[in-house]
């Protein structure tokens, strides 16, 4: 499927420009996106 190649492109992206390691799964690629909005609204965001 074309869309599900995009996205693996895009989070291997994101991976390379954050400095993650090559296996970093999408869920910790989350959790740096949700990081910065949990902590600005209030809700304590854990390391």
């Amino acid at each position: 499927d074309s869309m599900s190649f995009i996205r693996r492109l895009v989070f291997e992206g994101e991976a390379r420009i954050r400095g993650l390691a090559e296996g970093c799964t999408k869920v910790m690629l989350w959790r740096l996106r949700l990081q910065p909005l949990l902590s600005g609204s209030g809700v304590i965001a854990q390391a």
